[in-house]
């Protein structure tokens, strides 16, 4: 799941898509959307991290990517990635910061589970990604994979990488 929201700058003024909503576990009915009000779903332990991205995303100088806890009105936690970046405007529009936030607690446990599963068991366990334009990622790659085919997660995946990296 994947959400979107846009903040403008001068008036401060959030706001969600129905998606963000629905990470949250709030409802846009019942909850008043507000800086402070958002900040307070953002686990205590985060905040000041949370904070600082705001920051530099308001003084314009780059795009940001922040992993944060958030906390449901039932006491769930939950692990999202947030990509944020301060929009150029034309004259005359207001100044804005967008960006998405995406719930990646399953998949966060799930590289957990490969992680510990791999420790355990001899052989290969690999977790492999491709994304809508075609991009190869590996999530997670067991040290047998890496020892044999010199698979990385920490690096782009290529056929270049497996011929020539070992």
């Amino acid at each position: 799941l994947v959400g979107d929201w846009e903040l403008d700058v001068q008036s401060r003024r959030l706001t969600w898509s129905d998606q963000i909503y629905r990470i949250a576990g709030v409802s846009p009915d019942a909850f008043l959307l507000t800086q402070n009000s958002a900040l307070g779903l953002i686990h205590p332990e985060d905040r000041i991290k949370v904070a600082k991205n705001l920051t530099i995303l308001m003084a314009r100088e780059k795009a940001a990517d922040i992993e944060f806890r958030i906390i449901l009105p039932d006491g769930d936690e939950r692990l999202v990635i947030q990509h944020a970046a301060f929009r150029p405007v034309n004259e005359g529009e207001d100044e804005v910061i967008s960006g998405t936030i995406q719930d990646i607690t399953e998949r966060k446990e799930l590289s957990r589970r490969l992680e510990s599963l791999s420790k355990n068991i001899p052989g290969f366990i690999l977790q492999f990604n491709v994304d809508l334009d075609g991009v190869i990622c590996t999530p997670f790659a067991s040290k047998g994979v890496f020892e044999i085919f010199g698979i990385d997660p920490n690096r782009p995946f290529t056929e270049a990488n497996i011929l020539f990296d070992r």
